[in-house]
């Protein structure tokens, strides 16, 4: 095999070609699966008495809000992680 330095010559782009992959694992739905972990996170706090169920119904309700990708993407590059600019935004709309 011989080196390349083409842009589409990418080891994930066969299988992100087929189906719905591409999608499943697109920076939205990374995003979405961050939220859902958050709303999950503050229930499970919630039920262990960490903290109160309004709280947990309040970081519940920032995390059905939309949020931009992008903008969220470019929070990401200052510490190498989503988490950081997404939490945030969760702040944010809190």
């Amino acid at each position: 095999m011989r080196p390349s330095s083409s842009a589409s010559d990418d080891v994930f782009s066969g299988v992100l070609a087929r189906g719905g992959v591409a999608e499943q694992v697109s920076g939205r739905a990374w995003l979405r699966a961050l939220l859902d972990f958050e709303a999950a996170l503050a229930r499970a706090q919630a039920q262990a008495g960490v903290i109160g169920a309004d709280e947990a119904a309040a970081v519940e309700a920032a995390c059905a809000a939309e949020y931009d990708v992008a903008e969220i993407g470019a929070g990401a590059a200052a510490i190498g992680n989503p988490a950081g600019a997404l939490v945030q935004g969760l702040w944010a709309a809190a």
